[in-house]
């Protein structure tokens, strides 16, 4: 998406009392004043649609900048393994153990999976940074996750609650694998927002 030029529109001018003045000098004036308040109107907007495609643009790349990482990281995981890893480990990535803590079949758990725990670990976070999109993070988290350190995760921690932060780009330092969340407190009766989604 490009973000283009913007044409200042012709906006309609309307003189308001300005006929009731009698003193033609004070009349001009207040004209003249008048016919720059409608060139400030006409240009603010035209500013504020130039902005909002400015916005959209940058969050799109945002968006596109967040996935040309991901596909690198992941090109990257996929070019590190040897020919026996293929052949022979699943398709592995680097780092990835087979078997033990942070394999696939014995994820590590840095704070509960019960339900409920990891339902009010979420929602205490979300809460902290005022998000309500519960939904998406419980679906993120509930089965088991690969980190970026190679090693699977199941539940919530720190370096999913740094990835929910607002105007986060999707990425966290691998340090906060497997952390504990930070911010645990859960709020006293539903959402400021008006509800979780």
């Amino acid at each position: 998406m490009t973000i283009e030029a913007i044409e200042i529109p012709t906006l309609k001018r309307l003189y308001p009392h300005v006929d009731d003045i009698t003193d033609w000098r004070a009349q001009q004036t207040t004209r003249l004043l008048w016919d720059r308040v409608w060139a400030l109107e006409a240009r603010l907007q035209a500013a504020e649609t130039l902005l909002q495609q400015a916005v959209a643009r940058t969050n799109a790349q945002d968006a596109e900048i967040a996935a040309a990482h991901q596909a690198a990281i992941d090109a990257m995981g996929e070019a590190q393994l040897t020919p026996g890893e293929r052949a022979a480990g699943g398709g592995l990535s680097p780092g990835e153990p087979a078997t033990g803590p942070g394999s696939r079949f014995e994820p590590i758990i840095p704070m509960s999976i019960d339900p409920t725990e990891m339902e009010a670990n979420i929602k205490a976070s979300l809460f902290h940074w005022d998000r309500a999109d519960y939904t998406y993070w419980l679906g993120v988290v509930q089965d088991p996750w690969q980190g970026g350190d190679a090693k699977w995760y199941q539940g919530w921690d720190a370096y999913m609650e740094e990835r929910a932060r607002p105007g986060n780009a999707g990425f966290a330092s691998h340090d906060l694998l497997p952390l504990p969340a930070v911010y645990t407190t859960p709020p006293d009766v539903g959402y400021p927002t008006g509800g979780w989604t």
